[in-house]
């Protein structure tokens, strides 16, 4: 919220936290914002693991470890940014098997997919 305040992204002197709607409309916000910025750690963490992938004395067995931790680094990226991608879509790990969606997400995303298709409806 003071990263929202300070941004200017959400003006708090007309803030009704009895209003419902006002409720939801700064929880989207919120939940915006953190997927940014979490979208902006990952991008430079990925970025960082292909520096190293490019860094000519690596050994065969560091090379496949920096090989290993960059592409989950960008399986949790592609999670975060499309988080309704099926398992299929993005390849997890037993580590990441949690989801990053909360069960009411879940059931929106199920209830999208029955209506429109597996694809999004594109």
């Amino acid at each position: 919220m003071v990263r929202a305040a300070v941004s200017g992204a959400i003006n708090y002197t007309g803030a009704d936290p009895q209003n419902r709607q006002w409720r939801i409309r700064h929880l989207l916000l919120l939940t915006e914002m953190e997927r940014r910025e979490d979208y902006a750690l990952l991008s430079v963490a990925h970025k960082h693991w292909l520096a190293l992938l490019s860094h000519g004395n690596l050994t065969e067995d560091s090379f496949k470890d920096v090989k290993t931790r960059s592409g989950e680094l960008l399986r949790h990226l592609q999670r975060v940014v499309f988080p309704w991608l099926s398992p299929d879509d993005v390849s997890k790990t037993d580590e990441q098997t949690d989801t990053i969606l909360d069960s009411s997400a879940q059931a929106l995303i199920k209830r999208y997919r029955e209506l429109h298709g597996n694809n999004g409806g594109t």
